[in-house]
């Protein structure tokens, strides 16, 4: 049953990161965007393995039934591709120039 735990905990982690730094606003919004210089200022502290960029945004699916809401997530040119290879079963990651 660990086993099955820790396969759980590291798919979670490795898409989702262990810490996730979003800019505080009022409301309950998921425009998460900190600033650069913050992100910066994180490279040099010792026991941070990687720092990767994020954004989400929100967006509207409607057919003839309804609309549904629906949560974007884009990563940065900094994500590490070789840690989410695994999880890619046809296909390829996409690059960015």
């Amino acid at each position: 049953m660990l086993g099955f735990q820790n396969t759980i905990k590291k798919k979670v982690y490795d898409f989702t990161g262990h810490l996730q730094v979003t800019q505080y606003m009022a409301g309950n919004t998921y425009n998460e965007r900190p600033s650069s210089d913050f992100y910066d200022s994180l490279d040099d502290k010792t026991g941070i393995a990687r720092v990767q960029s994020y954004g989400y945004k929100y967006g509207l699916l409607q057919n003839e039934e309804g609309v549904e809401g629906i949560i974007f997530k884009g990563v940065g040119v900094d994500f590490d591709v070789e840690n989410f290879r695994e999880y890619i079963i046809s296909g390829r990651f996409l690059e960015f120039d």
